[in-house]
């Protein structure tokens, strides 16, 4: 079996707090091992006759992170599709996320439900980074070109840990836009962030994040999957 062994990047992993250069091996499209420079690199399967090494100092490296390209969007107020510029498409090689498979299988189908029955046969995917400061947040929106949507948490504030009580820096659903009038009592739902969690969820569901206020920064990897 082939192995690529990308070599003296900086290696960041969310889920570990690992930051240091080092050495990734992948074999079968599987990452097999992950070795820091402090810890004499993948020296040991770079001597191997099939291992493929890629120079990639200077460069980052993450692995378990499928395609995580940034898009550098625009993104107007009251987020209709003719006031974006932020939907690009990746390859039609891209793969689909391992969670997105899951999601599909166990909400499964009916054909008299809207969101169900409007599942797309094929769908592209179009990722972006998120990276709010203090006092950060979002208005209520939704994403109404794509069908589902997601965000993976990458980098969280210690204060959306701690505040539990304002839930700063947590995702709401449910709320919509402050100029929209209900006669009924709206049900919402809040989603307490923590890194490497993922939040999948109908691209038609008003959310929004609830402010924060601290010099720590909250990064994410927002994404749609629409129509291809």
């Amino acid at each position: 079996m082939s192995k690529i062994i990308i070599q003296g990047g900086r290696l960041l992993d969310p889920e570990t707090g690992l930051d240091e250069i080092g050495d990734l091996v992948i074999e079968d499209d599987r990452v097999l091992a992950l070795a820091t420079a402090a810890e004499g690199g993948a020296g040991a399967y770079s001597t191997e006759e099939d291992a493929e090494v890629l120079d990639a100092a200077g460069l980052i490296v993450t692995p378990g992170l499928i395609d995580a390209r940034s898009v550098v969007g625009l993104a107007g107020y009251f987020n209709h599709e003719h006031d974006q510029d932020q939907l690009e498409r990746s390859s039609p090689m891209q793969p689909e996320l391992r969670a997105v498979d899951s999601y599909n299988t166990n909400i499964g189908t009916d054909t008299n439900h809207p969101f169900l029955s409007a599942r797309p046969d094929r769908m592209t995917l179009s990722v972006w980074g998120v990276v709010m400061a203090t006092a950060g947040h979002q208005i209520p929106h939704i994403h109404p070109a794509a069908w589902l949507s997601g965000v993976y948490y990458a980098k969280i504030p210690d204060i959306v840990a701690e505040d539990i009580e304002k839930r700063a820096g947590w995702i709401a659903f449910g709320s919509p836009p402050d100029h929209f009038h209900n006669r009924s009592n709206i049900k919402t739902r809040t989603i307490q962030p923590e890194p490497g969690l993922m939040v999948l969820f109908p691209s038609y569901f008003y959310h929004h994040t609830i402010p924060f206020h601290t010099d720590e920064t909250r990064i994410s990897i927002a994404f749609d999957l629409t129509a291809a």
